[in-house]
């Protein structure tokens, strides 16, 4: 899970990018972009992406209040368990990580992915591509792809979860020391 944790804030600038940079298309963009999002359907990225945002939230979730509060009780201010307003701020933590785990959205997706393979490839290779997976052999490869890409994932959130509370702590107080050395 660390490595998706950390790849989380590359991410985060990465995707806006590639979605602004979708919007620049060549001429030959109509075929090129209906091939590029029949292709994207094909290899079945709507699956992954409901498989991206599920470890995503899995991996917020990793990392509880309780585990916070473990390494650094001051970690939200001095609300811990048993405080009259713990179930407040584990609702709103939950409601944090869900929201940011929210983008993108899956049209977005979908539309960085469908926009990049109708700039990479030209309509010929998109055809041919379209061609090779719709075949028994590219299905298998779908298929393949789609376990592997949900087993890195599931790994990841295992990972991260392991040393996300340490690394957190360790930034909280990194924080406090910068605020103490003003």
């Amino acid at each position: 899970m660390s490595n998706v944790r950390s790849l989380m804030p590359v991410l985060r600038y990465i995707l806006p990018a590639l979605i602004i940079a979708s919007f620049v298309r060549p001429a030959h963009a109509t075929e090129s972009e209906a091939l590029a999002a029949r292709f994207v359907h094909l290899l079945r990225y709507e699956e992954q992406f409901a498989k991206y945002r599920e470890q995503c939230v899995a991996t917020y979730r990793t990392v509880a209040p309780e585990a916070l509060v473990a390494k650094n009780p001051e970690f939200f201010g001095g609300i811990r368990p048993g405080h009259n307003k713990w179930q407040a701020l584990t609702s709103a933590y939950e409601a944090y990580f869900q929201e940011a785990c929210s983008r993108p959205s899956k049209s977005e997706f979908l539309r960085v992915i469908s926009n990049s393979y109708a700039t990479a490839l030209s309509v010929k290779q998109l055809e041919a591509s379209i061609a090779f997976y719709s075949s028994s052999t590219g299905h298998a490869l779908v298929t393949a792809h789609k376990q592997a890409s949900g087993s890195v994932y599931e790994a990841w959130t295992t990972i991260n979860g392991k040393h996300l509370a340490e690394a957190t702590a360790r930034f909280q107080r990194e924080v406090a020391r910068m605020v103490q050395s003003k």
